[in-house]
This record gives C-alpha cells, structure tokens and sequence, in this order.
C-alpha cells in the first residue's frame, strides 16, 4: 500500500510537539536539495521573502565569516557597496557572491567595525549553509537568531 491515511495526521502531531506548540508562519527547505532547515519560523513584516528561527536544523554556521549590514560602513574605509550584495571579502577583492544587503570587513578594521555593529545590535552577521549540500540559505546573528532569504518556504 502506498497511501497511509492517518500519515499526515501523525506528521502533524510530531511537528506540533517539536514546536512546543508554537505556530510557525512556514516549513523552509534549502532550494537545491529540499532539505528542511526550519519547521519554526516567522516571516519578516516587510520582506517577504525573508524569515526568521531560532530553533533550527541540518544546517552549519560559517562561524569565520563576520558579515555587517552595508549601511553600517567600516571605520576609516568607505568600501561600502551601499547595493544589495557584491561585497569585499578578506583582502579587498570583489567577491561575486550575493548576500541579502551584507557585506564582509576587512582586515583588523572590519573586525572592530564588526565589534561595535554587534554592540549596536547591526551584526556581524554568520553565514548559514544547508548541511547536505552546502548552498548559502541566510545568516545567523549575535544572538543567535537565524535570518533565512535563500529558502524554499512551504505551508506550515
């Protein structure tokens, strides 16, 4: 038999007990695989097509990237893109790579920019990989509370 009828009625009471019984605004997956990364998550009050967690699963934080948000500058650079994504990485070069309005520091002074954003609550920012295939999913910010942009969300 390739239908069970009380299947789905058993899945909802594991994801219900899994929330504690919180409700989530959405189930997200990563888009290349489909592997869920959240079954506990809000959606963002302007942008819609970015969602927050706390509770988390089968993804790795890049805990060596220390991303900020472009707007906040780098104290005594102004490397700033001020677009969304096309930030400097380590050294100063273009990276290619597009992050949801972040964009890394640079040497010594990125790092104490990156310091005193996290005092004012603007980063720095880890970068979140799907764990089975690798694929950037969101960032991950000091306090622990994971922001998901690259995701496939699905009715909770």
């Amino acid at each position: 038999m390739f239908f069970e009828g009380a299947a789905d009625d058993a899945d909802q009471a594991w994801a219900n007990s899994a929330r504690g019984g919180r409700q989530s605004d959405a189930v997200l997956s990563c888009p290349c695989c489909l592997e869920i990364v959240t079954i506990d998550c809000q959606k963002h009050a302007r942008h819609h097509d970015q969602w927050r967690a706390m509770f988390v699963q089968n993804v790795r934080v890049d805990t060596s990237s220390a991303l900020r948000p472009n707007g906040a500058g780098v104290a005594g650079r102004g490397d700033d893109t001020g677009s969304r994504g096309g930030g400097r990485e380590e050294g100063g070069q273009q990276s290619g790579r597009k992050h949801a309005g972040t964009g890394t520091g640079t040497g010594p002074e990125g790092a104490a920019a990156a310091a005193a954003a996290a005092a004012a609550g603007e980063g720095p920012y880890n970068e979140v990989f799907c764990e089975t295939c690798n694929t950037l999913v969101g960032v991950r910010d000091a306090d622990e509370v994971y922001h998901f942009f690259q995701v496939f969300p699905s009715t909770a």
